[in-house]
């Protein structure tokens, strides 16, 4: 059984399902060797525990330093490992693994990394952008949608093999709500903008019920707000719901919405603002991936919400799910080894 290490960096919480996905998969198939933070996933603990002082972080310039010494520590550990495949890393800090690229490669002979936030900050840090460009070459840049990969070699010009590997997408079984009389949206993330959520609430007729995760307290009745939503109860909610509503405060370009793609797993129809994330999966998913915009009214929605095909929209999800499936997903990694 061929051999890969995976190793988390910065083991964000955000990852845990991303991560849990990806091993599952990944073990499917190969020998998989963990290198992340502790209780990284629910799963499985990492087979090498990152200590935790690498986490602690006082200020910019003392992260950084930390995360050299957080390379530095996984390849004096690396050397000692039996031969591996590839080294497979779930996600990095752009600079410190730019300065020490060149001798991961050297440990391990083919590299990959899954590249999240780090594209979206090549167009606003100039700094960002000099130190992935020089990463070393050898390493292989993987994407999760294929117009990433455009912007890479066409505005980035970078020099390395790059692969699009999907986004690993759960199928939930799901409930379908087409309760028109009663209509219940979700909005499930705190990142929304303020002035946009006030005037859709403050406008809403009271057969459309509201969840809201908001630090905020709406005193309507058909609004329930909450701070935080433990992980079943945020997926009766998502699954109980007839539609997601998502005016995100900040873009999407090159990096992906895990709750957009959430939509897909719970057979729900999102609205969202426009960036190029969400103009992508619009024109190839129309039924499942609406644009609003900052004029986009309550009724709005509801009619557009109304006017869904439901047997294009079952198409299109099938079609995304098959896309980013473990099948798609192993296919590519396969490639990638041999």
């Amino acid at each position: 059984m061929k051999k890969i290490l995976y190793i988390d960096l910065l083991s964000p919480k955000g990852h845990k399902k991303f991560n849990e996905l990806n091993i599952k998969a990944l073990s499917s198939v190969f020998d998989v060797t963990i290198v992340a933070r502790e209780n990284f996933i629910d799963s499985r603990q990492p087979d090498f525990i990152i200590p935790e002082p690498f986490f602690k972080s006082h200020n910019i310039i003392n992260y950084r330093i930390n995360e050299l010494k957080k390379i530095n520590w996984i390849i004096k550990k690396v050397k000692n490992f039996d031969k591996f495949e590839l080294l497979l890393l779930s996600s990095y800090e752009t600079i410190s693994f730019s300065l020490k690229s060149r001798t991961l490669t050297n440990v391990v002979s083919k590299v990959a990394v899954f590249n999240h936030n780090n594209l979206d900050e090549l167009d606003t840090s100039l700094i960002k952008k000099f130190f992935f460009k020089k990463i070393e070459k050898r390493v292989v840049h993987s994407v999760f949608e294929s117009y990433f990969k455009e912007y890479l070699l066409n505005d980035i010009k970078i020099n390395n093999n790059i692969i699009v590997l999907p986004h690993l997408v759960e199928e939930i079984s799901f409930s379908s709500n087409f309760d028109l009389d009663n209509i219940n949206i979700f909005i499930p993330t705190k990142n929304y903008n303020t002035n946009y959520i006030n005037k859709i609430l403050n406008n809403c007729p009271r057969n459309i019920v509201f969840t809201i995760k908001s630090d905020t307290f709406f005193k309507q009745e058909n609004i329930k707000s909450e701070p935080y939503f433990e992980e079943n109860e945020y997926n009766q909610i998502f699954n109980s719901s007839n539609l997601i509503l998502l005016p995100l405060k900040i873009e999407y370009n090159y990096r992906v919405s895990n709750i957009i793609y959430e939509c897909f797993s719970f057979s729900k129809p999102c609205f969202t603002f426009e960036n190029k994330f969400s103009k992508y999966l619009n024109d190839k998913y129309p039924n499942v991936v609406h644009i609003i915009d900052k004029e986009t009214n309550i009724k709005q929605i509801i009619e557009e919400y109304k006017q869904i095909n439901n047997l294009l929209f079952a198409k299109e999800r099938e079609l995304f799910l098959k896309e980013h499936s473990e099948d798609s997903f192993l296919t590519v990694i396969k490639n990638l080894i041999n």
